[in-house]
């Protein structure tokens, strides 16, 4: 909220709230940047003959970057020419979008410079180039500008889809995004059943299954993290989870033209019976909804990868069998819960009891 001092030269002196119109335009254009880098992504993957710098991809990634840039200057000038000037002019949340705004235009301009001289990308290394790590960068401080906005304000608690709106499309395409850079750690872009295992050295094929148990843990970490550190913030509305889980799988899936159906698939599902499980602890119907709680914190991280995993491994038996041998595909599982249960450790640590002076090891403190 904005504070104002009487007087006929009154100015604020606190950054005000942006409405939620600003925020709803703020991500309907950042959807557009998201869409636009993964187009441009599924070129740098799937088309060899890229040769320039200006192609169609890239110009609906920098157009939708363009337009968002133009908005969040507009929303500031309208501020100024309101007579608001300085920090007061930026609406709260909005000032690390500034920040990614200025990253991003530095990476564009070093990413054509990089193309220049050393070429075009059209694989893996394409995640790895400085500039794409940059425009990455850029692009998170962006489209987390809803959330952090929402985030900041301390009396929420959220009811309903349609007011969670604009922070749950915020969170979705953060996910998104990073779920992109981490694209090559991805069931979603990971072949379960590869077939080039028998074409290529023993190095080779050892290393599947490592990789096969990275793309497990790390979805796992991130999937988990955006329900539980939200749930502890927000009562989370009923079809908030499927939504996003659901919106992440389609844009991640299409880079590869959807040849692995089954991490769709167990997004999708897994996205439901997270949200029907989340509904149960935080008690949405009841009088008065909670948020979640450590113990129910640390029973999700534990819970989520084995509703993802299980059905996403049983679906590719199905479908071509699995490639990997039984003790590496349900040790991933296990890995995945394991590892995403200590991460609900680290974000809800157990509460400490006062310490006393007189315990054996523990100095006292003035």
């Amino acid at each position: 909220m904005s504070t104002t001092i009487d007087g006929p030269s009154a100015r604020p002196t606190a950054a005000p709230d942006a409405s939620r119109r600003t925020d709803i335009v703020t991500m309907v254009l950042g959807s557009w940047l998201l869409v636009g880098l993964f187009v441009d992504g599924w070129a740098h993957s799937n088309l060899n003959e890229l040769e320039t710098f200006f192609t169609p991809w890239h110009a609906l990634f920098y157009s939708g970057f363009g337009a968002t840039a133009g908005w969040i200057g507009w929303v500031v000038y309208r501020r100024q020419s309101q007579g608001i000037r300085g920090a007061a002019a930026v609406p709260r949340g909005y000032d690390l979008a500034i920040l990614g705004l200025v990253i991003f235009g530095l990476g564009g301009v070093g990413d054509m410079i990089w193309h220049t001289i050393f070429g075009i990308e059209t694989g893996l290394d394409a995640l790895f180039s400085p500039t794409h790590l940059l425009l990455f960068a850029g692009i998170l401080l962006i489209l987390s500008t809803p959330l952090r906005r929402a985030w900041a304000d301390s009396g929420t608690r959220w009811s309903s889809l349609r007011h969670f709106g604009p922070a749950l499309a915020s969170l979705t395409l953060v996910v998104a995004a990073t779920m992109f850079m981490l694209m090559f750690l991805s069931p979603l872009n990971t072949d379960v059943s590869p077939e080039w295992l028998g074409e290529v050295s023993a190095f080779e094929a050892d290393l599947y299954p490592v990789v096969a148990a990275a793309a497990l843990i790390v979805t796992s970490a991130v999937l988990v993290a955006s329900v539980v550190v939200t749930g502890r913030r927000w009562v989370l509305p009923r079809g908030a989870i499927p939504v996003m889980w659901t919106s992440v799988a389609v844009l991640a899936g299409a880079m590869e033209e959807y040849d692995e159906p089954e991490a769709v698939i167990a997004l999708v599902a897994g996205g439901i019976l997270v949200d029907v499980l989340v509904g149960r602890l935080q008690d949405r119907s009841g009088p008065r909804p909670r948020v979640l709680s450590n113990r129910q914190t640390w029973l999700l991280g534990v819970t989520i990868p084995l509703i993802l995993w299980i059905p996403y491994y049983a679906v590719a038996g199905l479908r071509d069998g699995i490639g990997l041998e039984v003790e590496f595909w349900t040790g991933n599982i296990m890995w995945a819960a394991m590892s995403s249960g200590l991460l609900a450790l680290v974000i809800a640590p157990p509460r400490s009891g006062p310490v006393s002076a007189e315990q054996p090891g523990v100095a006292e403190r003035t």
